[in-house]
């Protein structure tokens, strides 16, 4: 069988870069976290093949935040949303053919995998901003770090999920006023997340921020999904006082709603 057009308008330049990718990551124990320069490495890689066959990639989920936050968040693969300039999905003749040309072999679902390395294109669309992060020659497109918080948010208040919650308190406690919250106060209006966010915002920043627990997330959980009923008020000791100071600027919190009451307050 030949190869598909696809496959032959690949640089080779990508597919030697992909066979060195596979060797390096060879020497890695399975299931070792992708650093933040692999994470990269694997996205530019992907994301070119697919500019190359007139396909928009941009990087999504813990990747995306490997990538803006490389000393705090470690990613287990690389997430890709495709997008043709139509705004519809590229099909899986398409996607199989740029993966395959690059070395990858199809795994369960919607994963393909380079030794070790696994590379998931969830489905949808890019909606939200969008971030370029990397050198000039190799910007890669990146969901916003705004974005991000709103949707740890959102899946923190939906599911109760404590991996999303804590990882909303990174977000939040690594970027101090770096938060833009031009982008980021109208998403979490929208998405209706902004007693989350602040409720969050006040385990990042304070005193025992370091030790956030489980338990304290699905505390906090329970307490926002009942904001009606009155908490028992904190032993003394045991607050969240927030802990900023001109060296250690923090986001703003969002102040146009009504708290519950017995939620660690934003001020």
């Amino acid at each position: 069988m030949g190869e598909s057009d696809s496959e032959r308008s690949l640089p080779k330049e990508l597919i030697a870069r992909a066979a060195s990718f596979r060797e390096a990551r060879a020497a890695c124990p399975p299931a070792t976290p992708l650093q933040a320069a692999e994470v990269a490495e694997i996205a530019v890689i992907v994301s070119e093949a697919f500019a190359a066959v007139g396909v928009q990639a941009t990087v999504v989920g813990g990747s995306a935040l490997a990538l803006h936050l490389p000393s705090v968040i470690a990613s287990n693969d690389v997430d890709v949303v495709l997008e043709l300039p139509t705004g519809l999905r590229p099909t899986m003749e398409e996607i199989a053919a740029v993966m395959a040309g690059l070395g990858f072999s199809k795994e369960s679902g919607r994963h393909w995998a380079l030794g070790n390395c696994l590379v998931e294109f969830p489905g949808g669309g890019i909606e939200e901003p969008v971030a370029l992060i990397g050198t000039a020659r190799a910007p890669l497109r990146v969901l916003s770090l705004e974005a991000m918080l709103v949707q740890r948010l959102r899946s923190f208040k939906n599911t109760g999920s404590t991996e999303h919650g804590m990882q909303a308190v990174a977000i939040i406690g690594a970027i101090g006023d770096r938060l833009d919250m031009g982008s980021f106060a109208p998403m979490a209006r929208t998405e209706d997340v902004v007693r989350e966010y602040n409720a969050l915002r006040v385990l990042a920043l304070g005193h025992d921020a370091p030790t956030v627990t489980v338990a304290a997330l699905l505390d906090l959980y329970w307490r926002l999904r009942a904001p009606r009923v009155q908490a028992e008020p904190e032993p003394a000791g045991r607050g969240h006082a927030t802990d900023v100071t001109p060296e250690h600027p923090s986001p703003p919190a969002i102040l146009d709603v009504d708290e519950a009451p017995g939620l660690p307050h934003p001020e």
